[in-house]
């Protein structure tokens, strides 16, 4: 078989004589059948015949089943006959065969979830236009809005780039039938000259090479073919397409667990270098001490940002993951938007950390000078500075989870490894500060009720501005919307 034939044929012997056996695509055995078995002999085909044949098969295939002709020839016993050009003809013309291939289970509503985050989805095949189209609405293909509209190989190779390409953009979906390697291939060109980003599935030898220059290859994993496979970047070992729309939602997922990560991270290290920045000004202008160590600086990352930052890749889905259009390829994680957004809550930050140890000089009576400090006081005073960034982290943490949408949810504890990590991470920052080997080696002292008031409090402040500039970030949401 292949697919400029759209046949396939064998030679068998029954008894002592030999006939070729064919099965293929009804108009192409039609093409090429010469006689109609009909009332136990061969009779010539008339055009009544074909008429009444067609017919047959049109409505077959309106019922979305996949329609086989099957035919035989007698063939000479010397052979002179077995070249493929010269057998398949002047067949005679058997019957037809329709069977039922329904869809697998979920692929409906997998569909219907591709519409709702803004996936497009077309059909590639070999079967007939009629058959793809009432396929089509089987799965609800066009999301309700009637039938699909069909191309064949035939139209394809007629129409023009251009007139290709405005059709795939103007159409949420469409149907290929009767298409070869080469259409499928252009299919998948022109949409990536599109700026698509193209998946396509496929299990045959035909399909490699639209799976090849696809973004992303999908091949069938039970009934695919080694070079199906070998072309592709993913193998479905279920060969089931609600697999693929499963592994769209764990990919968004996951990238936007990672995006709260890294921006997290980012944060509290711009956070670290304004209170250095801060204190450098400080030394240079009023002779201050520098308000936090590098070793503590190394114990925010230690103790208080490893197991939650972890953690927080945790976070299970939003309800809406499948409802986002998918995210622009030119958008990065760190943007515009982005970038200014850690810079300013960083310096939030660290404004929030310097200011405590300031105002703890304040509460003291006394001024940390390069030259004179008292160890004690100076030791608690960074020791405030390092529970200020480490306290306002875990806010930034927790208000990540949610790009628009309040920390005080009914989602708060959906992700309760991540609050039982702040909390590890808590009781880890307390041993080091209550323990005296761990306390002198990192340069801390114990706060008093008082200062922990100031560090608790600076948490907080932190959390509400963080929950301030998300009112404005849905309020941009919906000037862009409308």
């Amino acid at each position: 078989f292949d697919s400029e034939r759209k046949l396939m044929s064998s030679v068998r012997q029954f008894e002592d004589r030999q006939e070729l056996a064919m099965k293929g695509a009804p108009d192409s055995v039609l093409a090429i059948s010469k006689h109609l078995y009909l009332g136990g002999t061969a009779v010539p085909m008339t055009d009544e015949h074909r008429d009444t044949i067609t017919a047959v098969y049109e409505e077959f295939s309106k019922q979305a089943l996949r329609v086989l002709a099957i035919a035989y020839r007698p063939l000479e016993p010397d052979g002179r006959d077995y070249v493929m050009e010269e057998v398949e003809k002047d067949v005679v013309f058997l019957g037809l065969v329709g069977m039922i291939d329904p869809p697998r289970d979920g692929v409906k509503e997998a569909i219907a979830e591709c519409h709702d985050s803004g996936i497009r989805t077309f059909i590639m095949t070999g079967d007939h236009a009629i058959t793809a189209q009432a396929i089509g609405m089987e799965i609800g293909l066009s999301a309700g809005e009637g039938p699909s509209p069909v191309y064949t190989g035939k139209e394809l190779k007629e129409l023009s780039d251009e007139d290709l390409t405005k059709a795939m953009r103007e159409n949420k979906s469409l149907i290929f039938s009767r298409v070869d390697p080469e259409d499928k291939l252009r299919i998948v060109e022109l949409l990536e000259g599109c700026g698509e980003v193209v998946a396509v599935t496929g299990d045959g030898v035909n399909d490699a090479p639209a799976l090849k220059k696809a973004d992303i290859g999908v091949a069938m994993g039970r009934i695919g073919t080694d070079v199906a496979k070998e072309a592709s970047e993913l193998v479905l070992l279920d060969d089931s397409f609600p697999t693929l729309v499963h592994a769209v939602r764990e990919g968004r997922t996951i990238y936007n667990n990672l995006r709260k990560t890294v921006l997290a991270s980012l944060t509290t290290n711009g956070a670290e270098l304004f209170v250095v920045l801060l204190g450098l000004a400080a030394v240079a202008m009023r002779d201050w001490a520098i308000p936090i160590l590098a070793i503590q600086i190394l114990a925010i990352d230690l103790l208080a940002e490893i197991m939650p930052l972890t953690f927080l890749s945790y976070d299970p889905p939003p309800d809406d993951v499948m409802k986002r259009p998918p995210r622009d390829m030119g958008d990065h994680i760190v943007n515009k938007w982005t970038g200014l957004e850690v810079t300013l809550l960083g310096l939030l930050i660290g404004v929030l950390s310097f200011a405590n140890y300031a105002l703890f000089m304040q509460r003291s009576g006394t001024i940390f000078t390069v030259e004179a400090a008292d160890p004690v006081l100076y030791a608690r005073a960074t020791t405030i500075a390092y529970l200020t960034i480490a306290f306002c982290q875990f806010s930034n943490i927790l208000s990540r989870r949610y790009e628009y949408g309040t920390i005080v949810s009914r989602n708060l504890f959906s992700n309760r490894i991540l609050l039982f990590s702040i909390l590890g991470s808590i009781a880890l920052i307390l041993a080091a500060i209550y323990t005296p080997i761990v306390r002198r080696f990192l340069q801390f002292d114990p706060p008093g009720i008082v200062d922990w008031i100031y560090v608790v409090g600076a948490g907080l402040v932190y959390l509400v501005c963080f929950e301030i500039m998300k009112i404005f970030k849905r309020l941009r949401r919906r000037g862009s919307a409308a």
